[in-house]
């Protein structure tokens, strides 16, 4: 009587799985970090009342508010520019992982396909 033997296979299929898993998440890192970059965001402006003097109201000190406001509003649009470029630099970051992750998935599951089956 004849009887199959199961043949073991040499296709390290947890490194495989890994390597898949590893791809999933850095994909979705990508695209999160991507729509989190590009996502709209309060800017500071100012108002068209703090432009003009107060009644009453000296040069410099009118000078020296608008001075103290425009740093304000540029400080706060300079910090939320940054999120956004940080959020854009995860994104490249995990798009680029991604990449190199699939050559490797490529080049294990070449190597996997053209080890004989012992």
């Amino acid at each position: 009587m004849l009887t199959a033997t199961p043949q073991k296979s040499t296709v390290p299929w947890s490194a495989i799985l890994a390597l898949l898993g590893y791809l999933t998440l850095q994909l979705a890192c990508a695209v999160l970090a991507a729509l989190a970059g590009l996502d709209r965001r309060a800017y500071d402006a100012i108002p068209l009342t703090a432009l003009l003097p107060a009644a009453g109201e000296s040069e410099v000190i009118h000078l020296r508010r608008q001075v103290l406001r425009y740093h304000s509003v540029l400080v706060q649009n300079q910090d939320q520019n940054n999120a956004k470029v940080t959020q854009m630099a995860i994104a490249y970051r995990a798009g680029r992982n991604f990449i190199i992750g699939l050559v490797v998935f490529g080049v294990v599951a070449a190597w996997a396909r053209l080890t004989p089956i012992a």
